[in-house]
C-alpha cells in the first residue's frame, strides 16, 4: 500500500482536493434540484467526508490492476523527466479534452434542440 501511495504522490493525485471538488459539483447539482435545504446540512455533510476512506478504495483498485512489481516500475517511469513531464501533459490533455467535449455537446445539444422545435413547430 505504501508503494501505491508513493505512486500516487508521483502522479500528484491530490485525494482531499480531488474528492473535496467532486462533493462540491455533488452538493450544487442537487441544489439546483433542492434550493431549501440548509447550508448547515451541507456543512455537516461536508465534515463527514472520509477522504481516507477513499483513497484506501483507490489504492485497492491499482492492487486489482497492477502486481507489485508494476507499481514499481510505474514509480521508477514517473521519477524519470519523461515520467514527471507525461504527468503534466496527461493532466493538460485532459483539461483541453474537457473543453472539446464540452463545446462539442453544447453545440450537439442546441442543433438537436432546434430540430426538435422545428419539427414540433
Amino acid at each position: 500500500m505504501n508503494e501505491i501511495n508513493k505512486l500516487f504522490d508521483l502522479m500528484g493525485l491530490d485525494f482531499n482536493a480531488m474528492v473535496s471538488a467532486m462533493l462540491e459539483n455533488l452538493i450544487e447539482n442537487i441544489k439546483e434540484k433542492l434550493p431549501d435545504i440548509p447550508d448547515s446540512f451541507w456543512d455537516k455533510y461536508r465534515k463527514n467526508l472520509d477522504t481516507e476512506s477513499l483513497r484506501s478504495i483507490y489504492v485497492d483498485i491499482y492492487k486489482s490492476h497492477y502486481t507489485q512489481e508494476e507499481i514499481a516500475g510505474l514509480i521508477t517511469f514517473y521519477e524519470t523527466p519523461l515520467g514527471r513531464k507525461s504527468i503534466n501533459a496527461n493532466s493538460q490533455i485532459t483539461q483541453e479534452s474537457q473543453a472539446i467535449y464540452e463545446a462539442y455537446f453544447a453545440s450537439l445539444t442546441k442543433e438537436v434542440a432546434e430540430e426538435l422545435l422545428a419539427e414540433n413547430s
